[in-house]
């Protein structure tokens, strides 16, 4: 299978938590992409695009606490980008079923696009507050002077 979106390590956020989300969301959208090539029947493809829209619901959720765990000061704004992805998939939901199942390849370049995006501006500005340089290689170093 041909991938349509692929995780590369440079999109490691330094949590194994967040990553592994981010890595399967990568292959929701895979999996979307060679079901529609395929020409799966609308059901089937409702079914895993269903499936990733849930899946990215609970991953916000997952982030947004992390985000506020670890102080995370730009919190506000990336839970309302988090909150504008899921009023442009509502839109292109709406269009879909007006289509009577007919994904369009909007759907499909929006969802690449945005998590690239998302993952490699947006969620890396929290990188450095996640954890200290020894499980985060995204943490500023902290070098103290010796006294």
């Amino acid at each position: 299978m041909t991938a349509y979106i692929i995780w590369k390590d440079e999109f490691r956020v330094g949590s194994a938590e967040l990553d592994a989300q981010h890595k399967k969301m990568f292959g929701l959208i895979n999996e979307l992409f060679a079901s529609v090539r395929e020409g799966h029947e609308t059901g089937k493809v409702k079914q895993i695009i269903d499936g990733a829209l849930d899946y990215g619901r609970m991953h916000f959720g997952d982030e947004e606490k992390i985000m506020l765990q670890s102080g995370f000061p730009q919190f506000s704004s990336h839970k309302q980008v988090h909150e504008d992805y899921s009023q442009k998939i509502n839109e292109l939901m709406i269009d879909y079923h007006r289509r009577f199942g007919d994904i369009s390849s909007e759907l499909l370049q929006f969802l690449k696009a945005w998590w690239l995006n998302h993952i490699l501006n947006m969620d890396r500005e929290y990188a450095p507050y996640l954890a200290d340089e020894k499980t985060n290689p995204a943490a500023p170093s902290k070098d103290v002077d010796a006294e």
